[in-house]
């Protein structure tokens, strides 16, 4: 019989006022990644965005699976008390999202996927993707050498001319700096999601409204995946940020904070 997830108090910086956006940050970073987003979006949102289990400053535990970030995600929604938000994951924390919404229904408003994907590698019949084996030597490099990987990792997340190297690599410093680095558990486990969850299956039960944000210059989750999801999710609107790649709230963060706000001022 599977172990129920036993969640644990997620560490969170509220800030503003109005409908709660709870924002969900991807593979080995920290709510920290969303500065720039959360300076352009202002006061008009009551911003939640916290550290998954084992990144930033939540504490680490023993198993991260999907499972057990839905967890510390309805958990959080009830120790807050948030109703009627709007729900954004990027990355890994959108597959989180989509897991946790047949959950957290009651109390969401709407859906926000930025840069997301139902599956990130690559299977019999889906191409949107990376191949299986670029995730598995990932976890190989990050035993050996973590911060070399996550550095890596961060850079390739911009497409070629969306930002100067010199200003990636600022704003790499600044972040995986800023942040204590994500436990290594917690990182291979992340890594493992990435190469096995599918959440294809899931997506028509998704009643909430639903914003999919994404680069179509994007290399880590490509811009078809994207597509998929706002085809697939009943009632979902597709965003395309041309020439952005896979973090836009980075380089565009006021385009991507007007999205969202408008995004949120629609929602009921």
């Amino acid at each position: 019989m599977p172990v129920e997830p036993s969640p644990i108090a997620l560490a969170v910086a509220p800030s503003g006022a109005g409908r709660p956006l709870v924002l969900l940050h991807g593979w080995g970073l920290s709510s920290l990644v969303f500065s720039p987003l959360r300076a352009a979006l202002g006061e008009g949102l009551r911003v939640i965005a916290p550290d998954l289990r084992g990144h930033g400053r939540s504490p680490a535990a023993p198993s991260a699976t999907l499972e057990d970030h839905v967890a510390d995600l309805v958990a959080l929604f009830e120790r807050l008390e948030l109703r009627e938000a709007l729900l954004a994951g990027w990355s890994l924390g959108a597959q989180v999202a989509l897991a946790a919404v047949p959950r957290l229904a009651p109390r969401l408003a709407g859906l926000a996927l930025l840069a997301g994907t139902p599956r990130f590698t690559r299977a019999e019949g889906w191409e949107c993707g990376l191949p299986a084996s670029t995730v598995e030597a990932m976890a190989l490099r990050f035993r050996r050498d973590p911060a070399r990987v996550l550095s890596r990792f961060f850079d390739g997340m911009f497409a070629p001319g969306e930002a100067s190297p010199e200003a990636v690599r600022r704003r790499s410093e600044e972040l995986l700096l800023a942040a204590p680095p994500p436990s290594e558990a917690a990182a291979l486990a992340g890594l493992d999601q990435l190469l096995r969850v599918d959440l294809r299956g899931d997506l028509a039960g998704v009643a909430a409204p639903a914003l999919v944000l994404h680069g179509d210059a994007d290399a880590v989750c490509p811009p078809g995946a994207g597509a998929y999801l706002a085809e697939r999710l009943p009632r979902a609107r597709l965003v395309r940020l041309a020439g952005a790649g896979h973090a836009p709230f980075v380089t565009r963060p006021a385009e991507c904070a007007r999205a969202l706000a408008r995004f949120a001022g629609e929602l009921p």
